[in-house]
């Protein structure tokens, strides 16, 4: 399957009442539109998802060469969204991993966003993200 078809595909899902998948679809397609290999665009139309391969949307995220059950994936995606590797700040981060509700809470609290959990939060998004590229890709 192209990339951009399993880009094409993952816009196209309705939006959803569930803000996990809304936000999960965000950044599967963030991951796709972010991976470029040399001065080769993969959403240009050309590319082959068999032929670039799930290695290179792994090594976006710091999984080099890994496998999509590789054992160790939660701890890269964990670092990835500690590395600042996504979106940096907590504001940013919260609105897209709270549910209106629980960014409304925060942003009413004194204490604010608490950014350790923002970011354990975003690096469940993240692997979901992939999920969903991995089961788009393989027509699931």
């Amino acid at each position: 399957m192209k990339i951009q078809e399993i880009y094409d595909r993952i816009s196209a899902m309705k939006a959803s009442a569930h803000h996990w998948r809304n936000a999960t679809r965000e950044y599967a397609k963030e991951m796709l539109e972010s991976i470029i290999v040399g001065d080769f665009d993969p959403l240009s139309g050309e590319s082959d998802f068999s032929e670039i391969g799930p290695s290179v949307l792994l090594n976006h995220v710091g999984a080099n060469g890994m496998d999509w059950d590789d054992a160790r994936l939660p701890g890269i995606a964990r670092e990835a969204s500690f590395g600042g590797n996504f979106l940096v700040y907590n504001g940013d981060v919260a609105y897209r991993v709270l549910s209106p509700r629980a960014y409304a809470q925060a942003e009413r609290s004194r204490k604010g966003w608490d950014g350790e959990m923002l970011l354990n939060e975003q690096a469940k998004y993240l692997l979901a993200a992939m999920r969903l590229i991995r089961e788009t890709a393989e027509g699931k």
